[in-house]
């Protein structure tokens, strides 16, 4: 049961979040992206929600955990996220508090007032000049509408994959698009909107948290027009600070209440040696494409109360069934974190860590399983583990390439430096060097050392580079250590070097 439910990603979620930490109140914190939750501070007393909720799973949500108080503090122009909200707490009995951000003082008489971004588009189509968007990414199609949009409309959006994606799915590439997270200072926008020569500002009257003021100062000091879209409806709440003051008196008189049955509890945060162990399974998902997790790895995950892994081990989810809503999604990787979050959260009894390619092979799944060992060494509790291995790059790339990897030399060079020179001689004898790259240029340099081995050892080398194996942009491309120098490469590339003979030349 969760004490405190908070719905929204915006400034005044994040500071009721941070307070709930500060406070050890336990909350549950409901954000749109994985973006808003990486703002969100870490804490084993907030447990984060992400994804966008349906009226539906709103409230299915609530009522799986029931909370004693829900915190409404959306962004004033999602409308119907409030409605669904007020809605389930009204049918399930659930006290609500709506957050409301203090409304713009600035005059509006010089500014174009319009209700949608459809309407605000129809008044750009009618104008001329560059175009500075700050109203996030969702309105973005409505913009497509402007004749010369891609050369007219610049778009300042949160730095998000989701953000990034939906600019570019309107076609908004480059330099049009402003990655930042704000608020912004007005000297910023003024120099923003200098340097692109910007005509228009189209914003929404997002109040002082959003930087609304320092916006429209910036655009009426450099007389740009301003193309207003106005909040939906006047709503009744209160302040975020009030919201806090809230948030104290009612944790105090809970834990009033609390503190009468606080000696009859603290046996029960005592390791229970006669109770049966909880589980955790280390799961390798493979590349992370469809149809690469075991059957057997998507049973564990079906069977866990809760989920771990690095934020891009969401999307191995898809695969699974795998329901986030009434269980728990929780993306951190880091050991010590994980085992901190499972001593709060006593009642998982079961949950999975999931980690990329197989767990035996360059994974983090060992520092975990030495972390429980520890723990258990230090007296605390001792969990159960059980690793379940996964499809490895090497066996991947192997198989998508029609090599064995009998004999081969496995190195790394994802977060290391990689012996590579000192392995070279493995491939006099007919052997393979496999290489796991991680970072951006890092197959370029590579391959750039083997250009130098190849003059001073007078031999010649043939690689194989494989990028996004098992999605579907993957691509396999082979070539001369000088050859795929000068190529671009995506930052995770595994590479398969072999000393080239007359016959790799001719299948070359």
């Amino acid at each position: 049961m969760a004490e405190i439910m908070i719905f929204g990603g915006t400034s005044e979620g994040r500071k009721l979040a941070e307070f709930c930490a500060e406070k050890k109140i336990r909350a549950k914190v409901s954000v749109v992206s994985g973006y808003g939750g990486k703002l969100l501070p870490f804490s084993p007393f907030i447990e984060i929600q992400e994804g966008i909720l349906s009226r539906e799973e709103i409230r299915f949500w609530m009522e799986e955990e029931r909370p004693g108080l829900v915190v409404d503090s959306t962004h004033p122009y999602a409308v119907h996220v409030s409605e669904y909200i007020e809605e389930s707490c009204r049918l399930l009995g659930i006290r609500r508090i709506r957050v409301v951000r203090e409304e713009a003082e600035e005059d509006q008489e010089h500014m174009v007032i319009t209700r949608s971004a459809e309407e605000a588009a129809r008044y750009l189509s009618k104008q001329t000049g560059n175009i500075l968007l700050t109203t996030g990414s969702k309105e973005l199609s409505a913009f497509t509408a402007i004749p010369g949009y891609e050369d007219r409309l610049f778009v300042r959006v949160l730095p998000s994959l989701e953000a990034i994606g939906a600019c570019e799915a309107c076609s908004i590439k480059g330099k049009h698009i402003i990655a930042m997270q704000g608020p912004f200072s007005q000297e910023m926008n003024r120099a923003v909107m200098n340097q692109l020569a910007i005509r228009f500002l189209v914003t929404k009257e997002a109040g002082a948290a959003g930087g609304f003021k320092e916006k429209v100062n910036a655009a009426m000091e450099l007389g740009v027009q301003i193309v207003l879209l106005s909040r939906p409806r006047q709503e009744a709440g209160i302040s975020v600070e009030e919201a806090m003051e809230y948030l104290k008196s009612y944790s105090e008189a809970r834990g009033a209440e609390g503190e009468k049955n606080k000696k009859n509890l603290e046996p029960q945060l005592k390791p229970d040696r006669n109770r049966p162990m909880r589980k955790i399974f280390l799961i390798g998902t493979g590349m992370g494409g469809p149809g690469q997790m075991t059957g057997q790895a998507i049973s564990c995950i079906q069977a866990s109360q809760a989920v771990f892994g690095a934020p891009r081990m969401r999307e191995c989810l898809k695969y699974t069934e795998y329901a986030p809503i009434g269980k728990k999604a929780i993306w951190e990787y880091r050991p010590d974190r994980i085992l901190s979050w499972l001593k709060i959260h006593k009642e998982i009894r079961q949950c999975a860590v999931l980690y990329s390619g197989d767990t035996g092979f360059y994974s983090g799944a060992s520092g975990l399983l030495e972390h429980v060992r520890q723990e258990e060494r230090e007296g605390g509790e001792a969990f159960s583990t059980e690793v379940v291995p996964g499809i490895s790059t090497v066996s991947y790339m192997a198989s998508r390439i029609q090599e064995s990897w009998d004999g081969v030399t496995l190195l790394s060079s994802h977060g290391r430096e990689c012996p590579l020179e000192e392995n070279l001689d493995c491939l006099k004898r007919g052997g393979a060097l496999f290489l796991l790259a991680g970072n951006e240029g890092q197959v370029n340099h590579l391959c750039l050392r083997l250009e130098q081995a190849e003059r001073e050892r007078g031999e010649n080398y043939q690689i194989t580079v494989g990028t996004n194996l098992s999605y579907p942009d993957e691509r396999i491309l082979r070539g001369r250590p000088g050859e795929l120098a000068q190529k671009k490469f995506a930052p995770l590339a595994a590479m398969w070097i072999k000393r080239e003979t007359e016959e790799l030349e001719h299948k070359r």
